[in-house]
């Protein structure tokens, strides 16, 4: 008896050791398994070994903080040089040509702006007058004209303009500078639009032709003023006694007749007068100057007028010729 109970205990003792064995295998492996997922993890377990001990919610936010610490080791790092950095890099590299005149652009924006010269597109409206412009800088730039906003003051003479171009052409007037040069006769101007008008003097291009009659201009306003010949419009007003004119000039010639301002003065005696043409007639009385001639005894006169109250004009044609 004493040997079969001997017997049994020691079997007993095998199969406590083998499990024992079992479990920490067990252990082993379940431990092994967790440090090769999350070998920096299992480094903060066993320094805490506490925590084994730990509430289950706390657990459950262990676990799933192991989890999403796993998550992101096992996903590769990006590159900052992978595929989409590269296409962007090449996209703002590349350019845009224009398929009518070749030029080029870096930015899609300069790109659709430069398209509207081609196409006469003008897609921004002045809310005021409707005029329509190709860019929305210029259509800000217009709107100044309707709110008599001036952002830009000459340091000289403190006047104020609403774009910043004006007020440089405008400092021109102090400076006495003149930039652009006539490639001809070297004449200069303070204005390219100036010198660009000046141009066609020498090359006789006329390019404002008149829709009503063959007639050409070298300027636009040339055109414009011609314009009214035809039409008879006249919009500029006296606003004094509302007498009409076609040319802003002969407006303003007018208006002196009310003020009594006399801008033009004789070098030779001061007398004064209110328009240029007065005083340059004037300038004859001086100069004995004579450029007007009748077509019958060439007598001369200094002004034209006085050729058509000639005597021999008269006479011809009282006599019908």
């Amino acid at each position: 008896m004493l040997v079969e109970d001997n017997d049994e205990d020691e079997a007993q003792s095998l199969q406590l050791h083998h499990s024992q064995s079992e479990e920490n295998r067990g252990a082993e492996l379940v431990s092994q398994h967790i440090t090769e997922a999350d070998g920096e993890h299992c480094e903060d377990i066993k320094s805490e070994p506490d925590s084994i001990f730990a509430p289950l919610s706390d657990m459950d936010h262990m676990m799933s903080h192991s989890s999403d610490h796993s998550d992101h080791i096992q996903k590769p790092l990006e590159s900052k040089n992978d595929s989409k950095g590269d296409t962007r890099h090449h996209t703002n590299n590349k350019h845009l040509d224009c398929s009518q005149c070749g030029k080029s652009f870096k930015r899609k924006t300069d790109f659709t702006r430069h398209k509207r010269i081609h196409t006469g597109e003008k897609p921004f409206t002045c809310s005021v007058c409707k005029k329509s412009f190709s860019t929305k800088q210029h259509m800000t730039t217009h709107m100044r004209t309707h709110t008599g906003e001036k952002h830009f003051t000459c340091s000289v003479c403190k006047k104020s303009f609403s774009i910043k171009s004006a007020m440089t052409r405008h400092m021109r007037t102090h400076t006495g500078e003149k930039p652009f040069p006539c490639s001809v006769c070297k004449k200069s101007f303070s204005r390219k639009q100036h010198m660009t008008t000046h141009m066609r003097r020498h090359t006789g291009e006329k390019p404002f032709p008149c829709s009503v009659c063959p007639k050409r201009f070298s300027i636009n306003e040339q055109m414009k003023r011609h314009m009214r010949t035809h039409t008879g419009e006249k919009p500029f007003t006296c606003s004094l006694c509302k007498k009409r004119f076609s040319r802003k000039l002969n407006m303003s010639t007018h208006m002196r007749t009310h003020t009594g301002e006399k801008p033009f003065t004789c070098p030779v005696c001061k007398k004064s007068f209110s328009t240029k043409l007065v005083m340059t007639r004037h300038m004859r009385t001086h100069t004995g100057e004579k450029p007007f001639s009748c077509t019958v005894c060439d007598k001369t006169f200094r002004v034209k007028y006085q050729v058509s109250k000639h005597k021999c004009v008269t006479v011809m044609e009282a006599a019908g010729i």
